[in-house]
């Protein structure tokens, strides 16, 4: 039977896209709604942002200039990151490092259902690119397991300094050590049982079992298909230095994005330790890892200016300074990445254009 204009079959059913349809409509709205409650929130606490304005226009634009070099900087060290999960497949190149970081931490951030959806940008663009299937999820996989042991290991480096230079208020001292020393404790068990063949067999068993809830593989398969994974993964990040590198340049992008909230707010006029400024830094962005809410928006920017606050910077100046590195290192990376999603899928057309008679162009 034809179809209603509304897209509904005539026996008032609702089709699969429609649903799609109303769930991504939902979850628009939710992340629209608790970004508003958020800015809402920041808004109250930090009694609006008209003094903020003041500071911004009085800030030091060559502070500002260095303070873009620093998210570029970052930027630089998550290409060698994206470069060296590539370093061994049969064209590196046609994994675009540069532009394919832009689309995972740069646009896949600010999206609704980040990062997911940047990972289905950048995936379908790599594809197209004759990337393996495989070798993408991997890449994926890779990115956010070092990205957030980068954080974490910057964070507890930062606390570690604050104790040591007494930059700590006493009273949260001991949180503090209990805390650095579980991170310290969670990435080491962690990184320890990455390298275990069993524990990738015992995660397939019960992922498996979750994805194929009808018709699963039986536990042979699905245990050989873990053990299949855990070698792929090890062929990349199997040896010490692998691990080294793809953490050490993660840790090295995030300082350098500290470093540009540090230039943003030596143009406001203010200047505090480096410690400080990690420390709110890392506060910050860890805090903005709340689901359905793009970029932390409003949680950054509530919670770093008044960990800078507690350290004697004004608060107007804060906002003023955070605002800036919110403008260099969210929005500016996200307008980039948009950008270096074009430039993937017209390399991916070129590649195609090149090689018609690919199998896997075809397919």
């Amino acid at each position: 039977m034809i179809g209603t204009g509304s897209g509904q079959p005539c026996d008032g059913t609702v089709t699969e896209g429609g649903r799609s349809a109303r769930r991504r409509l939902l979850r628009i709205l939710l992340t629209v709604a608790i970004a508003a409650s958020a800015v809402i929130a920041a808004t109250s606490l930090l009694g609006g942002f008209g003094r903020a304005w003041g500071a911004i226009r009085d800030m030091d634009v060559r502070w500002l200039a260095l303070a873009i070099v620093c998210e570029a900087v970052a930027y630089g060290f998550l290409a060698v990151h994206v470069r060296w999960l590539v370093r061994d497949a049969p064209d590196p190149k046609r994994a675009a490092p540069i532009r394919t970081a832009l689309v995972l931490f740069g646009l896949g951030t600010v999206l609704p259902a980040a990062p997911l959806e940047g990972f289905a940008m950048a995936g379908a663009a790599l594809r197209r690119r004759r990337v393996d299937g495989r070798r993408i999820a991997l890449l994926f996989g890779f990115t956010q397991w070092f990205s957030v042991r980068g954080i974490l290991t910057l964070a507890v480096l930062d606390i570690s300094a604050a104790l040591a230079l007494s930059h700590v208020p006493a009273p949260y001292q001991a949180p503090a050590v209990i805390g650095a020393t579980a991170t310290m404790a969670f990435l080491a068990l962690t990184n320890w049982l990455s390298t275990r063949r069993r524990c990738a067999e015992l995660v397939a068993l019960v992922v498996l079992r979750v994805r194929h809830w009808r018709n699963c593989p039986d536990a042979t398969s699905r245990r050989a298909r873990g053990a299949e994974w855990h070698a792929d993964a090890m062929r990349i990040a199997g040896r010490g230095l692998d691990r080294r590198i793809l953490l050490g340049t993660c840790v090295a992008a995030w300082t350098a994005q500290g470093l540009c909230l540090y230039c943003a707010l030596l143009a406001a006029g203010q200047q505090v330790g480096v410690d400080v400024i990690l420390l709110a830094f890392t506060v910050g962005i860890i805090a903005s890892m709340v689901p359905l809410l793009p970029a932390g928006i409003g949680i950054v920017e509530t919670v770093t200016p008044v960990i800078l606050h507690a350290y004697g910077v004004p608060l107007p100046e804060a906002v003023a300074a955070v605002l800036s590195f919110r403008l260099f290192a969210t929005v500016l990376p996200a307008l980039a990445g948009a950008l270096a999603l074009v430039g993937l899928r017209v390399g991916a057309a070129t590649s195609a254009v090149e090689a018609p008679d690919s199998p896997r162009v075809a397919a």
